[in-house]
């Protein structure tokens, strides 16, 4: 399920010594609309984690008006998947590690 990619997620985040993400993180996007992150930061980076819901056709639709939509506010939208967060720990850290600096440049010691 989704959301035991998403606690997972979360605990290679607290195991890399990253800042604590806001969980389910809520924001109104341009066309008015809600959108809910997995995860946040309010550099703005937000992170989906992704179970196989997200292969089925109108729910892949959907995610990509959402991405649109969130990119057009501002926000960068980081996705991964089951495999990535088990097989890939490191590779998911590297690139949130990078998106939270290249999206806060006076964050430090990250």
């Amino acid at each position: 399920p989704d959301e035991y990619v998403e606690m997972l997620t979360a605990d290679l985040i607290a195991e890399a010594g990253l800042p604590d993400p806001v969980h389910q993180f809520s924001i109104q996007r341009r066309d008015g609309k809600m959108a809910y992150f997995d995860l946040a930061y309010p550099e703005p980076v937000g992170i989906e984690t992704e179970g196989k819901i997200h292969l089925e056709e109108e729910v892949n639709r959907n995610d990509h008006q959402r991405r649109n939509q969130l990119l057009i506010g501002g926000w960068w939208v980081l996705h991964f998947t089951y495999f990535e967060v088990t097989r890939q720990p490191e590779m998911v850290v590297r690139v949130i590690r990078e998106a939270i600096a290249e999206r806060s440049p006076l964050t430090t010691g990250i």
